[in-house]
Order: structure tokens, then sequence, then C-alpha cells
């Protein structure tokens, strides 16, 4: 198997280690939604699954070609040939890309409208996504509780509750960063490179 990490994700996976030795898998996929003049790019939760520890075959299917996000020390405790070639970010670092795009955003837009304050004041600002609390809580559940969001429905089985929780959050930030994109790329006149969306942080568009 190559070492190379994908640069061009489908989506993200997330991973849950069980107190019985299992995996439970999740993805939030990042799909393309083609209108008239461009691509629009929607978030699904797009699949759960109950895994055991010795199916590496389909450990690694459903690992490829995903970024793995991890919540703070609690990384599954997977292989390195399983993570060969697989892209590992923390949702803290996916929140921060957030963050860091906006503010690059917000500060061109506030250099902008200040070259010409009289002619451009009624334009419309970027606006600020809302993210979950995750450098203030713990767990998944509590990031969205304090979002006022629920974390699972109320039939969902003990055992992917968690999964479903931390693809919650995934799934909350994946949309933050698609809004501050589509932001930045209706909006020109700010010349911030690049030009097209990046369905995530970690997408690498081909050079024109």
């Amino acid at each position: 198997m190559s070492n190379e990490i994908s640069r061009n994700p489908l989506g993200y996976s997330v991973v849950v280690e069980l107190p019985s030795g299992q995996f439970t898998v999740g993805h939030v996929k990042i799909q393309p939604e083609n209108t008239q003049d461009r691509v629009n790019w929607q978030v699904a939760l797009s699949g759960d699954w109950l895994v055991e520890a010795n199916d590496t075959d389909l450990l690694r299917n459903l690992l490829t070609d995903h970024v793995l996000v991890v919540f703070d020390d609690d990384e599954p405790n997977l292989s390195s040939e399983l993570l060969q070639g697989v892209e590992v970010q923390s949702v803290a670092a996916l929140q921060e890309s957030c963050i860091a795009e906006y503010q690059r955003m917000h500060n061109a837009w506030t250099e902008y409208v200040a070259e010409q304050p009289a002619k451009r004041k009624k334009l419309v600002a970027p606006n600020e996504p809302r993210f979950p609390g995750v450098a203030s809580h713990s767990s998944a559940v509590s990031m969205l509780q304090d979002s006022g969001k629920p974390a699972f429905a109320t039939d969902t089985p003990e055992e992917f509750r968690e999964l479903i929780a931390r693809c919650r959050v995934v799934r909350t930030l994946a949309e933050a960063w698609l809004s501050i994109e589509n932001d930045r790329t209706i909006r020109k006149f700010l010349h911030l490179d690049p030009q097209r969306m990046r369905p995530t942080p970690f997408h690498q568009l081909p050079t024109q």
C-alpha cells in the first residue's frame, strides 16, 4: 500500500473503540451538487458500521480516502499498517482551520470596506459560523448539548451513541467550513486564493 495521503478526501471518518475490542466507524461525506454555474457541496452522515478488531480489510476500506478525525486523547488503537495513507486530524484542528479561515476572510473584508467606507458601508458582511465548544468540553455529547443540539436519537443502540455524537460534531464543523468557503468564493473582490471552494481544509485544488 502506498504511504501517500489522499489530498482529495471523500469526507471524514470517525472511529470509536468499544470496551469489547470492537470498533464503530462512521462516515461524514462531502458530496458535490452541480448547479447551473457552480458546484455546491453538501454534508451528510452516510453510514455507520460495527467492525470486529480482526476485520482489517473492512477497517482499511472504511478509512481509505477519508480524513480520520480523533477526539482529545481518545484515539482508537489502530495499527500503523491500517493508518498507512490515512490523514489523521484532531477535532480541535478541524475547528481551528474553520476559525483561521473565517478570520482571514474577515480581515480582508474589513480592509476592503475601510478603503472606501462611504461607498461600501452597505455591503453585507460574511456570516460568522457557530461552532460546538470543542475546546471547553471533553465529550461530543456535551459539545452538542451546549450548542442545543441532540447528540443522538433516543432509539440509537448503546454501542453507536458515542459514534453518532462524534459524527454530528464533525458534520457541524464540516458545514461551518463550507459556509465559510461559500462566503469567501462569492466575494471575489476580496481576491483570496484559491478562487474555488475546497470541500475540506485538507483538499488540494489543481493549479490553474
